[in-house]
């Protein structure tokens, strides 16, 4: 007569080092939520927790506990801090397009604008709106800065435009154009 078999779930054994990273990564407050879930996985694995135990106590679906504890037994810590890569076309632009796009959104600025827009740096660089706004977004997530932060930047020349106009209607001997200047980057740039 045949029994049922009955799934049990692979042994994890943590060293020193990948107990201390997956401890930082639990802890952490600035962790993605994805990885402090993942490092909560299999710390409760290395415990001797079964997969349908953790899933229970982390409110996970079973098959995200198998998954993430048969990643960490497979390739360590390198699996779960990394997703897997995701069916889907393949990327249309090659690294140095993606560096290009970058580079001149960061260190240069159209000649009739204070800063690029996605529209002109795609128009220049010869690929889609969308690659631009991707490739930005990208660059922004892996650097964990804000798109808003690097990707426009003023000319010294237009700075000093702008001082010229600020002083030209408050008068130069005023120090209200000085308050209007450090408050320019909210403001659009037609308004002066």
């Amino acid at each position: 007569m045949g029994g049922i078999a009955v799934r049990v779930a692979q042994d994890i054994s943590l060293t020193v080092d990948e107990r201390k990273e997956l401890l930082a990564w639990f802890r952490g407050r600035t962790t993605p939520a994805r990885l402090v879930t993942r490092a909560h996985i299999i710390l409760l694995a290395a415990e001797g927790l079964q997969n349908k135990e953790i899933a229970e106590k982390l409110q996970l679906s079973l098959p995200t506990a198998r998954m993430w504890r048969r990643r960490f037994a497979a390739d360590g810590l390198d699996g779960i801090e990394s997703d897997a890569p995701r069916p889907g076309r393949p990327r249309s632009i090659n690294d140095s397009k993606v560096s290009k796009i970058v580079e001149d959104t960061m260190k240069s600025h159209p000649a009739n604008a204070t800063h690029w827009s996605t529209r002109e740096i795609a128009r220049v660089q010869g690929v889609s709106q969308s690659t631009v706004v991707q490739t930005i977004n990208q660059y922004a997530e892996h650097y964990n800065r804000n798109p808003h932060q690097f990707t426009w930047t003023a000319s010294a020349d237009k700075i000093l435009e702008k001082i010229a106009k600020l002083k030209a209607i408050y008068g130069s001997g005023h120090r209200s154009y000085l308050k209007r200047l450090t408050d320019c980057p909210r403001q659009k740039t037609s308004s002066l």
